[in-house]
């Protein structure tokens, strides 16, 4: 992929990290093992791929921007959800790690934290919580994956080229708690 990126783009100024893996959905005590491991596994490795294949090009031009998209569940982790959680809080961790360390390279590292967004991927929650979500939200409404892009857009302009190791909520105000 890294190969093909490069002779067809001659490399990467942006990359975004946001994949979506199925994860076991259970009590955390019930949760077996392997499902615990696999979705930590499938997280981290796709960033950590990831940035083994682009970093380098990065770091020659000493400029860059890494994008990782999270969910809100990794600071507020909701029932039967454990495993996505851990999974998303670990790669939050490791975005924090990478700011840090890539940051002298020229390269920022940011993370989008979206709370329930409304997408193929959600559609494993049930109806009623979606619409008591988007009621607990100041803006009472849903989110969408066109509201998580802009944000992304905007971590991927020049304009945040002193913006590193931050975390950008879009919750439509949700995690104010009301």
């Amino acid at each position: 992929m890294g190969q093909a990126v490069q002779e067809k783009f001659g490399g990467i100024d942006v990359l975004m990290s946001n994949a979506y893996f199925p994860f076991e959905v259970n009590l955390i005590h019930q949760l077996s093992w392997d499902g615990l491991k696999k979705a930590l596994e499938d997280e981290l490795a796709a960033l950590h791929n990831l940035t083994k294949v682009f970093v380098p090009s990065m770091s020659e031009k000493r400029k860059g921007k890494i994008i990782v998209v999270s969910s809100r569940v990794a600071q507020q982790p909701l029932p039967r959800l454990g495993a996505h959680a851990a999974a998303k809080a670990a790669l939050e961790t490791m975005a924090n790690t990478m700011a840090i360390e890539l940051g002298p390279l020229g390269i920022t590292v940011n993370v989008v934290t979206p709370a329930l967004t409304l997408t193929d991927a959600s559609a494993i929650m049930p109806e009623e919580f979606r619409e008591r979500v988007r009621r607990s939200r100041p803006l009472q409404k849903h989110l969408y994956p066109e509201d998580i892009a802009g944000t992304i857009a905007f971590l991927a302009s020049d304009e945040t080229d002193m913006l590193t190791g931050s975390h950008i909520l879009v919750t439509g105000g949700s995690h104010l708690q009301l």
